[in-house]
Parts: C-alpha cells; sequence; structure tokens
C-alpha cells in the first residue's frame, strides 16, 4: 500500500498538520510497504486520545480509493 512516493509525503504532510494542533512535536516518521511509525513527543496535559483519533481518522478518509 505505502509504495506511492506521492502517498507516503502526503500522509506524512498530514501528520505534521494534526501534530501542530494538538501541541505534539513530530521528531521521526518512517514508513514500510504496510505500516507506519510515528515518534513523536507531547505535554503531560495532550490529548492523546483526541491526536491519535484525529490521525486515525484523517489517515484512513485520505486513503479511500487510493492503491
Amino acid at each position: 500500500m505505502f509504495d506511492n512516493r506521492g502517498i507516503i509525503d502526503e500522509l506524512k504532510e498530514r501528520v505534521r498538520k494534526i501534530a501542530l494542533g494538538y501541541d505534539v512535536k513530530i521528531k521521526n516518521q518512517e514508513v514500510d510497504e504496510d505500516y507506519t511509525h510515528i515518534l513523536f513527543s507531547s505535554s503531560l496535559k495532550t490529548n492523546m486520545v483526541g491526536f491519535i483519533y484525529s490521525l486515525e481518522k484523517a489517515l484512513f478518509f485520505s486513503l479511500i480509493g487510493r492503491g
């Protein structure tokens, strides 16, 4: 799935934009053909449930119909 450079770059950019809204700093992102790893830091006050939900939702909808 993640073998298209354009899709990979778009996913990374979406993660960075979502992180800004939650005051999360993205340290590193690595993408393989069927998964992605994200290393980040945040404060103790960060709404982690909201952050993860936003990531899942945005990334899922960005991949619908692609391949």
